[in-house]
């Protein structure tokens, strides 16, 4: 008794196979072909196409080569860590520097900073927590009503472009 008609002409380009299945799935099978549009063929096909064999266990050389990879990425993180730190103490080295008495002499303790590797933001930072904000340093006329309220990257920036190395 054939449950699924075959269809001849696609011999040549399809092989035909045989499995055991439980009752339960063949049940399944009957009503999954009974649908329109719905052939054992297509079922099979997608189940084939969407199958994920299990991955084959990794080899010795490659788990080897993968901690030295992992070994080298703790190492520059510890590396990056620690130069952080040593940025982070450099930022609040500023405090080291006398409260300089112009915007002249805050724009080269700045450029000092850059040269040492510090970001603007870094240096900012540094600068807001001594309490050296834009409005207390005196700029030719004295304190500015407008001056921003703490230093950014920006500020920091604006300085450097209007002060001027002498």
């Amino acid at each position: 008794m054939t449950i699924f008609e075959v269809d001849m002409s696609q011999r040549e380009y399809q092989k035909q196979f045989s499995v055991w299945i439980s009752k339960d799935h063949y049940r399944r099978l009957k009503e999954l072909t009974a649908k329109p549009g719905i052939t054992l063929t297509t079922i099979l096909e997608r189940m084939i196409d969407t199958y994920q064999p299990e991955p084959e266990p990794i080899s010795e050389k490659c788990y080897a080569a993968l901690l030295k990879i992992v070994g080298d990425l703790e190492s520059r993180i510890a590396a990056l860590e620690q130069q952080s730190s040593q940025n982070l103490y450099q930022s609040n080295s500023i405090i080291d520097s006398p409260i300089p008495s112009d915007r002249a002499a805050l724009a080269a303790l700045v450029r000092e900073r850059r040269e040492q590797g510090l970001s603007f933001k870094q240096i900012a930072d540094g600068l807001n927590d001594r309490g050296w904000t834009p409005d207390k340093i005196p700029g030719k006329t004295g304190n500015r009503v407008d001056a921003s309220p703490a230093w950014t990257e920006k500020t920091l920036s604006q300085l450097l472009n209007r002060v001027k190395p002498s």
